[in-house]
Formats: structure tokens, C-alpha cells, sequence
């Protein structure tokens, strides 16, 4: 079965040739009886005496732990069949493909467990992404859209968070930081951090005008990567965690808000620049 590395049963557990092992288990029991017995290695010895104090017999399913026999369903008229995923489950791509490999095989089987669980919240998180991003993207174009008053910088605005999330997502796909159940919740922190940056630097580089990015970035745009480098140097912490999902965190938060932090710095001054060459702006205006 496609990412299942093993499984578990009470046939398993109690192999079906129990009789034959006992059977031979005892001749060997036998043969530890010869008084030649003593001539073997060390470790032949203290095995054979083992054997020799108790007389091998077929288990039950009452000589298993009562844990072990829960887990397994032992007490059940048809017990359970404890499958063990293989591959990487901190991955929630792994979890709907070991979920979805197990409703091919076994469609007609009640299957539950963590990872199962895991892919299902997975499934719900790729239908409502569309939705949630969507309605993210609304409500910072509309609050944008207030607080410049012109539609076009609104626009311009979206547009800048649009670019540093496709940086964070291209960084998260070359270092291979994989989105799970954890740290799925740093995304809105990269644009609710990373549209406060572009929207300062939107009035401040229109404040200064023509040949004021310099300043506005010495002035403004220093207080605004301060701000974004305290929110990663305190989650930089995380990614020395033991806990796996707590790490990964970490390097979503430090990688994603540095590459939308720098791509805001990048398309605000850029587009600027852009708009004040096409209308030959290329001075301060006069005093």
C-alpha cells in the first residue's frame, strides 16, 4: 500500500505457525539438556539455560499488554489492523495521499487515526484557501483604498503584498519548508506585517516627490525594516526548537517576512520612479 511502511495485528502480533515454532522451540529445549552444552560460546549458553527454565507453549491474546490489546482490538469479534505511514507526515501533502491510498485499497474499511485526521483539516484548508486569500486581499485593498483615497495606489498596494507573498512562496519552495497544520498560521502574519511596510512607504515616498526616495527610504523605510527585523529576529528563536512543527514555524516566519519585507522595499520605490519618469518628473518640484 503507497505510504504505509508497515502494519500491525494481532495475526501479527501471534503469528498463525505458532504450533510449528513451539514445536521446535522444544527440541532445541531438548537438545539444551546435553551435558556438551557447556563446551558452546558464552552467549549460546545463557540463552539455552533461559530456554531450558521454562517450557516453551502457543500465546494468547490475554499474554499480550492490556495496552497492546486495545490498540489492536484483540477482544473484538473482528480486530483492528494498526497501519504504520511511511515518508515525511509533518507534510500534509503525505497525509491526503496516505488517506486517499487507504480509501483505494480498503474503500469498504472504517479508518481513523492522527494523519487521517490530518488530511481531512488538509482538504478543508485547499477548498477554503481561495476563499480566505480572496476575502485577505479584499479587505486590505478596501482598507487601503480608505486610507490612500485613490484607487489606482490601492491597486499598487495589493499588487506589492501580491509580489512578496509569490517571493515567500518561491523562498519556501527552494529551501523546501513544507506548510503544515503549525505553521500554517504564520501566512497572515506575513501580510498583515508586510502590507504595514508598503503602505508607510506609499506616504512617505509621496511625501518626499521626485528624487525623495532616498530620503524616504533613510527615514521612514529604516523605521519600517526595523519594525519588520524585531517581529524576525523574535521568531528567529524558534527555529533552534526540539519540536518539529514549532521549527518550521520559525523558518517561515524569518524567510517569508524578509523576501515580502524586500519586496516591498523593491516595488514601491521602483513603481514611483516608474510613474514619475512617465511624467517627466524627474526633480523635486520647486519651492
Amino acid at each position: 500500500v503507497p505510504h504505509v511502511a508497515g502494519l500491525l495485528s494481532i495475526h501479527t502480533v501471534l503469528p498463525v505457525d505458532q504450533a510449528e515454532r513451539v514445536e521446535k522451540l522444544t527440541a532445541i529445549r531438548a537438545l539444551a539438556r546435553d551435558p556438551s552444552m557447556q563446551f558452546l560460546p558464552l552467549a549460546a549458553r545463557e540463552n539455552l539455560t533461559a530456554l531450558a527454565k521454562q517450557a516453551p507453549r502457543v500465546l494468547t491474546a490475554a499474554d499480550l499488554p492490556g495496552s497492546l490489546r486495545h490498540a489492536l482490538g484483540a477482544a473484538q469479534p473482528r480486530p483492528r489492523m494498526l497501519l504504520l505511514p511511511g515518508g515525511n507526515q509533518w507534510d500534509l501533502r503525505n497525509n491526503a495521499a496516505l488517506k486517499q491510498s487507504v480509501e483505494n485499497v480498503v474503500p469498504e474499511a472504517e479508518a481513523a487515526g492522527e494523519y487521517l485526521a490530518l488530511a481531512v483539516l488538509y482538504e478543508l484548508v485547499v477548498d477554503d484557501v481561495p476563499w480566505v486569500a480572496g476575502t485577505a486581499f479584499l479587505v486590505v485593498f478596501t482598507l487601503s483604498w480608505l486610507d490612500l483615497r485613490k484607487l489606482g495606489r490601492a491597486a499598487w498596494t495589493v499588487s506589492s503584498l501580491a509580489a512578496g507573498m509569490a517571493w515567500a512562496g518561491a523562498g519556501m519552495v527552494f529551501f523546501d519548508i513544507q506548510l503544515s497544520v503549525v505553521n500554517f498560521v504564520g501566512i497572515p502574519i506575513l501580510m498583515g506585517i508586510g502590507v504595514d511596510v508598503i503602505i508607510h512607504l506609499m506616504h512617505r515616498v509621496e511625501e518626499e516627490g521626485p528624487g525623495g526616495v532616498g530620503r524616504a527610504m533613510a527615514t521612514t523605510g529604516w523605521a519600517s525594516a526595523l519594525s519588520a527585523s524585531t517581529t524576525i529576529l523574535s521568531f528567529l528563536s524558534l527555529t533552534i526548537a526540539e519540536h518539529q512543527g514549532v521549527r518550521s514555524l520559525g523558518h517561515l516566519i524569518v524567510l517569508g517576512l524578509s523576501l515580502v519585507t524586500l519586496g516591498g522595499f523593491a516595488v514601491v520605490p521602483l513603481g514611483w520612479l516608474s510613474i514619475w519618469r512617465l511624467r517627466g518628473q524627474t526633480r523635486p518640484p520647486a519651492d
